[in-house]
């Protein structure tokens, strides 16, 4: 990030509120996500939804990977006026789940004493397909089948996300996103079974984690071409001395 900073005002900021110009304020820093809203493996209706925005609590709820940070810097464009209170106050994820778990996990679920049902319910994925609605969204994901209906309204990056992938595989999106341990764990409440192995999934991609660019590439064949470069002139040179000598001794 360059060194000096510019400072924008909030409402600066709220004026970048479309997909076409669409900024974020992440932490007290702004950015700019307008190019990278085609990109975003989440949609970039999660984007739209926070334009103009503190975006800190969606961004911090989601649980984004050490790449995903890495990524933010590409679009930082300056730090937001610490005079102007902010929208919100981050709320770690632990005290979200704390809050919402009780209201939101249906109770057909859970065995007489709160805990998962152990015994295992195996789907078709025809099955699955058939609950591809706001209100019966059911997902695949890594072969485990979850109904995320009543998450759809408290989903961090908007119930459009969810809606997207109702009744499909939704394992590459997951694992793209980066999702947090908090996450992870709140995925076993909205556990209801298994897809049939036997059943035929249609898979868009298998999820290949980034493969990050080394500095340590063979570097011999350049070095090679660079001694040569350096040589063939002095054999030239060589070469052409070595003619005068002789044709001198004639």
């Amino acid at each position: 990030m360059a060194s000096d900073k510019k400072v924008f005002s909030s409402d600066e900021v709220s004026q970048h509120n479309k997909r076409d110009d669409c900024w974020l304020i992440i932490s007290g820093k702004v950015y700019d996500v307008t190019h990278f809203m085609d990109e975003h493996p989440g949609g970039d209706e999660v984007f739209l939804s926070s334009a103009g925005k503190d975006a800190t609590f969606d961004f911090e709820d989601v649980g984004h990977s050490e790449d995903a940070r890495e990524l933010m810097k590409e679009y930082y464009i300056g730090e937001i006026d610490s005079s102007i209170p902010a929208t919100r106050t981050y709320v770690a994820p632990f005290l979200v789940l704390i809050l919402i778990l009780p209201l939101v996990v249906p109770k057909r679920w859970k065995d007489p004493k709160g805990e998962m049902a152990s015994d295992k319910k195996v789907f078709t994925f025809d099955e699955v397909s058939q609950h591809n609605k706001r209100d019966d969204c059911w997902l695949i994901i890594s072969g485990k089948v979850y109904d995320v209906t009543p998450f759809m309204d408290v989903h961090p990056g908007g119930d459009d996300v969810l809606f997207a992938l109702a009744g499909k595989d939704a394992t590459i999106d997951f694992e793209d996103v980066g999702h947090s341990e908090d996450a992870r764990e709140l995925m076993k409440e909205y556990y209801i079974g298994e897809i049939d192995s036997s059943t035929t999934v249609p898979a868009t991609r298998t999820y290949v984690a980034p493969v990050q660019p080394t500095n340590n590439q063979d570097k011999t064949p350049r070095f090679i071409i660079k001694i040569l470069q350096f040589l063939f002139p002095i054999l030239i040179l060589g070469l052409a001395l070595f003619v005068r000598q002789y044709t001198k001794k004639e």
